[in-house]
């Protein structure tokens, strides 16, 4: 898959295609134009309340016929992404250590899914070890 970064400002870095998404007045001409200048596709949106339109966003990224992402992102973008129903597959990196607790960060941020009957189902779950990380990854059921 290509490499998007939704990012508050533009630091790009990688290789291959890279595209960097912008909504107008939030970043100068004269910075979107030298990320131009060094082969970056540059896709500006409307702005919206609350952030970036995620549905938008996708519906453009289709038009350059990016039809896979992988989203790596806070609890805020993950959030927003499956309350949409904007997904088909999650994966989650568990490490061998524990936090939680008042004002500890949740893995799904925004309305979130906070009674039984309005979570997500999933299927085909599948476990990988990574060094002494465990890899979860499963389909979303949006039937």
């Amino acid at each position: 898959p290509m490499k998007l970064k939704l990012l508050s400002s533009p630091r790009v870095a990688g290789r291959g295609r890279r595209l960097y998404v912008s909504v107008p007045g939030a970043n100068s001409v004269r910075r979107l134009g030298k990320l131009e200048r060094s082969g970056v596709e540059i896709l500006l949106l409307p702005p919206r309340a609350g952030g970036l339109d995620l549905g938008l966003l996708l519906d453009e990224l289709s038009k350059l016929e990016i039809s896979q992402l992988l989203v790596e992102g806070g609890a805020e973008l993950a959030g927003a992404l499956l309350k949409d129903s904007m997904g088909q597959e999650i994966a989650a990196f568990i490490a061998p250590k524990i936090l939680g607790g008042e004002g500890a960060l949740s893995p799904v941020g925004g309305e979130g899914f906070s009674k039984l009957q309005e979570s997500l189902a999933l299927s085909g779950l599948r476990q990988e070890t990574l060094g002494a990380d465990l890899l979860l990854s499963a389909r979303i059921d949006l039937s």
